[in-house]
């Protein structure tokens, strides 16, 4: 998306990145990526094979356990393991070909090492929306 098309959406005194960019028509870039890519699902299931359904239950098993710890360390303020888990998860995301998820997970990331509460706890309740969005994609479909 062209930057001229994108409006940051920035809480005012805010001294890290945006937490989301919004369209002109105030959809947030979250919502206009996939969910999954479909490439990587199709070398998943080939590479995996019986073991597909495995490593779906294992990557959901690992979403909440990170979402878990995720809002635990927002909620002690430890930005060093907010950033970790959140890097952690992206790395997850990035593996299963979780696009939207793996974007959130960077801007948590961004968040933890602006020591930002705000942005923070908005890129946890952004996550915790996208998990839920993707489970049936991943259970339905494969």
């Amino acid at each position: 998306m062209p930057d001229s098309l994108g409006i940051l959406a920035r809480r005012s005194g805010a001294s890290g990145p945006a937490v989301s960019v919004l369209t002109q028509s105030g959809v947030s870039m979250f919502e206009r990526l996939s969910d999954l890519d479909p490439a990587v699902q199709d070398m998943l299931r080939d590479l995996m094979q019986d073991d597909y359904q495995a490593l779906l239950q294992t990557f959901l098993q690992d979403t909440d356990r990170r979402l878990c710890q995720l809002h635990e360390n927002l909620d002690r303020h430890n930005w060093e393991g907010f950033r970790q888990a959140a890097h952690s998860f992206k790395g997850s995301c990035s593996n299963m070909g979780a696009l939207a998820l793996r974007e959130a997970c960077e801007r948590a990331e961004d968040a933890a090492l602006n020591a930002d509460p705000v942005a923070a706890a908005q890129v946890c309740a952004l996550l915790d929306r996208l998990s839920l969005r993707i489970r049936p994609q991943l259970v339905c479909r494969y």
